[in-house]
């Protein structure tokens, strides 16, 4: 099993070559969803997911019109019908980043470290998680880690927040279980400012881990 890893930069300045290259990828209606974003930023973030996505897809054998096939979800997760292929998109400050693999459930989540107020996160973490990151060398770093292989995992099981995060219990940072399930879980290494998780409903291999840096 190869998992695919692709990210790519956002600083809220794509070119103009870019911007046209992204849209003659894009489907009418994403390009219709483009016009309702308020921040550049966030509407750039959403031409480079699906810049990657079609990128990541294409490693796996898929043409650049792959838009074209791909559906979303009641809680907005992309998928091919009647494929093999599962991927996954996540944003976070510059970046923005796509897995893809065949064969696998899989989830990506990305995010910046930033100060955090423990008490935000009542409905994220459990009081002895809670105790643990409070009593952290660096509490925001800690917690933000852990949130981002939560969030993998409920982006990997694709019911969205219908689970509580609470729900989710993580194991030395390599396991997490959501009832009976086991998602493994594998962090990207990636700039030393942000978290980047993956996790997968097989066991993840390093080794199988492609990483790709690209500029748009």
């Amino acid at each position: 099993m190869e998992i695919h890893i692709v990210v790519a930069g956002n600083d809220g300045n794509l070119s103009f070559d870019a911007h046209a290259r992204i849209s003659d990828l894009l489907t009418s209606s994403m390009r219709e969803k483009i016009k309702n974003f308020h921040s550049l930023k966030d509407s750039q973030a959403f031409m480079i997911g699906r810049y990657l996505m079609v990128h990541s897809l294409k490693k796996l054998g898929f043409s650049d019109s792959i838009l074209d096939s791909v559906r979303f979800s009641d809680t907005g997760r992309p998928y091919l019908p009647n494929s093999t292929a599962d991927f996954n998109l996540s944003h976070s400050g510059d970046y923005v980043v796509c897995a893809s693999a065949r064969n696998v459930r899989i989830g990506v989540d990305i995010q910046k470290i930033s100060p955090i107020n423990l008490s935000d996160f009542s409905k994220v973490f459990s009081v002895y998680e809670l105790e643990k990151f409070g009593n952290a060398n660096d509490t925001d770093a800690e917690l933000i880690a852990s949130w981002t292989m939560k969030e993998a995992v409920i982006k990997a099981d694709g019911r969205g927040f219908s689970i509580s995060p609470l729900e989710i219990v993580l194991k030395d940072s390599k396991y997490a279980y959501l009832n009976a399930d086991i998602w493994y879980i594998q962090p990207i290494p990636f700039d030393p400012k942000y978290f980047v998780h993956i996790a997968c409903d097989q066991v993840i291999k390093p080794e199988n881990i492609y990483i790709e840096y690209i500029c748009i």
